[in-house]
Formats: structure tokens, sequence, C-alpha cells
């Protein structure tokens, strides 16, 4: 059985907010949205800022525990 994935981009850089990577891709959110519409893991992409949105997240935005929180490496 295959499993339904619910795929959304989040960027702390304001400019790409409301723009899609690719055509056909879910819009890019600001991170700040998690607090409103939690996700149930979320993966750092970028893994050498890891620790800083990691920090950004869970410490000042309160937005994801550490715990639902992956770097792509992780996978």
């Amino acid at each position: 059985m295959q499993q339904l994935v619910n795929l959304q981009f989040y960027d702390g850089d304001e400019f790409k907010h409301g723009k899609c990577w690719l055509a056909g891709l879910p819009k890019i959110k600001d991170p700040a949205t998690l607090a409103d519409d939690p996700v149930d893991h979320l993966i750092v992409c970028p893994e050498h800022h890891f620790t800083s949105i990691s920090n950004y997240l869970c410490n000042d935005l309160k937005v994801i525990e550490p715990s639902r929180l992956y770097s792509l490496s992780d996978l």
C-alpha cells in the first residue's frame, strides 16, 4: 500500500515566500506559519545550517519539537 505524503517547503528568506522551487510543487512558506499549521516531521536540507535552523525553529519560534526535526543525512 502506498503512503500519501503531504510535502511542504519552508524558507526563512521572505523573497522566496509564495514562490515555487519547480512548477507544480507547493509554494514556499514562512517557517513562522508552522505555529498555526504544524507538521509531523521536518527535514532540513542545507545540512551545514542544521544547528542554526534547529535553534531558530525550536528555541526562537517554538514551532517544532527537536524530536521531529531531521537533517537530510538522517534519512
